[in-house]
C-alpha cells in the first residue's frame, strides 16, 4: 500500500512539474505584451521593470523547474527499478562532472526526492539511514553502464 501511495504522490509531482512551464510561458507572454504597451506609451521605466520580471520568470522556468523535473524523473525511475540507461540514454557521464552533480546538482536533488518518497527496502528505514543507503545505491545505479 505504501509503495503505491508514494509512487502516486511522485507521479503527481511529475505531472505538476510538466504543467508548470506551460503556465510560466503564458505569464511570460503577458509580461511581454504589457511591457510592449508601456513602451508605446513612453513609460520606459515600467517597461524595464516588466522585462526584468520576464527574465526572472524565464530563468525560473529554464533552470529551476527544468532541474527539478529532471531530478524527479530520475528519482521515479530509480525507485521503480528502471536502469539509468533506460531513463537517459544520451547523457554526459564524465566522472568529474558526475561527482559535481552528486554533490551540488540535479543528482543530489534526485537522491533527496528518492529519500522523501522511499519505497521497498528503504521504506522502513529512518530518514538518515535511508538517505545514506539510497545515495550509495543511486551512485551504483547511475554508474551502471
Amino acid at each position: 500500500m505504501a509503495r503505491h501511495k508514494n509512487l502516486t504522490k511522485l507521479k503527481i509531482k511529475i505531472k505538476h512539474l510538466a504543467l508548470e512551464p506551460v503556465i510560466i510561458r503564458k505569464e511570460e507572454r503577458k509580461l511581454l505584451k504589457e511591457a510592449k504597451w508601456h513602451r508605446q506609451q513612453q513609460e520606459e521605466k515600467e517597461a524595464s521593470f516588466l522585462l526584468w520580471d520576464y527574465i526572472d520568470l524565464m530563468n525560473h522556468r529554464k533552470f529551476d523547474v527544468r532541474t527539478e523535473a529532471r531530478a524527479t524523473q530520475l528519482a521515479y525511475a530509480f525507485l521503480r527499478g528502471r536502469t539509468y540507461l533506460q531513463t537517459e540514454s544520451n547523457c554526459n557521464r564524465d566522472e568529474h562532472y558526475s561527482e559535481w552533480m552528486f554533490t551540488h546538482g540535479y543528482l543530489k536533488r534526485a537522491v533527496e526526492i528518492a529519500t522523501k518518497y522511499r519505497i521497498g527496502k528503504y521504506a522502513g528505514m529512518t530518514s538518515n539511514g535511508a538517505q545514506k543507503e539510497i545515495q550509495k545505491d543511486f551512485r551504483e545505479w547511475f554508474n551502471t553502464r
